[in-house]
């Protein structure tokens, strides 16, 4: 239920759509922490959100999707806590990440870099780009990343790292500035090690 409100706000573009998205998450998070304190009261035990069919029963949790969408609702206004939203949910590893989770972010700031002026600030969108590479790349290597299924260019698992480095490598292209090209063939020689 949550989840569709976050994903109407989402998909409606208004101004202030993200901020009321990433209200209705923090709602939600309050609410998770609220139940989880009752369904230790009531069964003398700790709430699994990694393992939901262990608990006696559910209760109201963040998870991938609804980090996704509310990241959505965010990206273009306010990419920066878009990305810090993708940050979080890397560091509170209770639910399995998807590849769409961190490719939309890198997409998002190549997208930005066409309308910035400023060389050093499209580096450092390349930059941020490529840090959210990593953090991809740190979840593939111990193949803790799912699929995005509402993607259609994912066929196995390294296409889902692949069309990461793309997305980085596009970034880079599009920043303009003369450590592109040899940041893209770093970047490029990474993609083929990961590969062996």
């Amino acid at each position: 239920s949550y989840n569709q409100v976050i994903s109407a706000f989402a998909n409606t573009g208004h101004a202030g759509a993200g901020e009321r998205a990433l209200n209705v998450l923090r709602r939600m998070q309050q609410v998770h922490e609220t139940e989880k304190q009752s369904y230790f009261q009531d069964y003398g035990a700790e709430y699994d959100p990694t393992n939901p069919t262990t608990n006696t029963r559910r209760i109201v949790t963040p998870d991938a999707a609804v980090y996704t969408t509310t990241m959505k609702a965010l990206i273009s206004r306010s990419p920066e806590k878009a990305i810090g939203l993708l940050a979080e949910a890397f560091q509170a590893n209770y639910f399995q990440m998807d590849a769409g989770m961190f490719i939309m972010p890198i997409k998002a700031l190549a997208t930005m870099m066409d309308k910035e002026n400023n060389a050093k600030r499209r580096i450092q969108k390349a930059k941020r780009a490529e840090e959210i590479l990593d953090m991809m790349k740190v979840l593939a290597k111990d193949g803790a990343l799912a699929a995005d299924t509402r993607r259609d260019y994912f066929q196995s698992p390294e296409s889902y790292l692949e069309a990461g480095y793309n997305a980085c490598l596009d970034a880079w292209a599009r920043s303009f500035c003369r450590e592109a090209a040899p940041q893209c063939e770093e970047i490029v020689r990474s993609m083929m090690n990961d590969e062996n």
